[in-house]
């Protein structure tokens, strides 16, 4: 792979299934190794006009961003890459996260649903995690996929779901409020 390839494989990789903080800073580190190591070799014009075409500007920036942040990095080391395209909503909850080291629990779904712009979008993406198939409820609870029973999970899994997030959803809220606020 070239090393505009690699990046954008690390940062979508990270960016879709990189949220426990091991996992991030792991997944940083390599961004940050791929970019100080082939920092003159980087076609900045090249990357950043893939990246307008496959409509990735927002998660690749965003976890640019964070690499910049979390090691350090020159700004010359990320020339011609806008990182005022980053999701900095996104990112400030996924910083908390990090620095808060495991003390509140992050839905993956939760904030991964920032990207979208408008409620229907974030709604057609959270319902299926909300609700998921009897299958993958049957995974979860103790029941029969074609059980009657599986309708009091479905009753349940919302509560279940406040219960573990409750508190990365208010820090969402908290954040889309503050950002609202600034506009």
């Amino acid at each position: 792979l070239s090393p505009e390839d690699m990046l954008v494989h690390l940062c979508i990789h990270l960016y879709n299934h990189g949220y426990e903080n091991t996992f991030v800073l792991r997944g940083l580190c390599d961004i940050s190794g791929i970019l100080r190591h082939y920092e003159a070799e980087i076609d900045w014009k090249l990357l950043g006009d893939e990246l307008m075409k496959h409509g990735i500007e927002k998660q690749v920036h965003s976890m640019l961003y964070l690499a910049r942040e979390f090691y350090d990095l020159k700004e010359s080391s990320l020339p011609l890459i806008s990182l005022n395209q980053a999701d900095h909503r996104f990112l400030k909850i996924l910083e908390k996260s990090l620095a808060d080291q495991g003390n509140g629990s992050i839905n993956l779904h939760l904030l991964k649903s920032m990207v979208f712009d408008t409620f229907l979008q974030k709604a057609r993406y959270l319902l299926p995690q909300i609700f998921p198939s009897r299958e993958e409820m049957a995974k979860r609870y103790p029941v029969s996929p074609s059980s009657k029973m599986i309708f009091f999970y479905y009753l349940l899994h919302p509560f279940h779901l406040m219960a573990k997030y409750g508190k990365s959803a208010v820090e969402i809220l908290r954040t889309r409020a503050g950002k609202n606020g600034r506009e």
